[in-house]
């Protein structure tokens, strides 16, 4: 069973890590703050595999890409180290506004494309249940390659043995969540 990821309250029975995220997610009020664009948070945290350099990823929909940064700018800018810009990603125009808040890094980030089709989205989902298919010794695994550099994604391709392009490699798993 996937965890329901639209409600962090999962972080509070997690590592020490996880509860700490949970508490600055709180304290910026962030995903509330994103509700209306169906924030949820995404990437190393969720799966406990956050590291000193990993970022907090909230990632939204956002059909206006302008209205959005101007949203989030106003609403995170008051951060000292605060930045937005708008690239394409996987030849989608993309928002991603960033700041710190308490040694941590958020990355708030946005495209014209519904949640549940992301990438990052799916990848969560994906990686969640082959945390869970696999167990401890895949974290580890994960985690070591994490620590020795790799993002996540290469980090779980090469664990798998997966060949090609990680990022579309790990969708070859999307199915086996569907059945479960």
């Amino acid at each position: 069973m996937l965890l329901d990821f639209t409600n962090i309250n999962y972080l509070l029975n997690g590592s020490p890590i996880q509860q700490q995220g949970w508490k600055i997610l709180s304290d910026t009020n962030a995903l509330a703050k994103l509700k209306a664009f169906d924030a949820i948070l995404a990437g190393t945290l969720p799966l406990d595999l956050y590291l000193p350099d990993s970022d907090l990823d909230i990632i939204c929909y956002a059909e206006d890409l302008t209205h959005f940064e101007k949203y989030i700018t106003q609403a995170f800018g008051m951060y000292s180290d605060y930045e937005c810009t708008i690239k394409n990603i996987r030849q989608t125009p993309s928002v991603i506004g960033r700041f710190h808040y308490n040694d941590f890094l958020f990355e708030i980030f946005a495209q014209p494309v519904p949640i549940q089709n992301q990438y990052a989205y799916r990848h969560l989902r994906i990686e969640y249940f082959l945390l869970k298919q696999y167990g401890e010794s895949l974290h580890k695994q994960v985690l070591a390659l994490k620590q020795g550099g790799l993002k996540t994604e290469p980090a779980f391709a090469k664990a798998l043995k997966l060949t090609g392009d990680p990022y579309e490699a790990l969708l070859v798993f999307e199915a086996q969540i569907s059945s479960v």
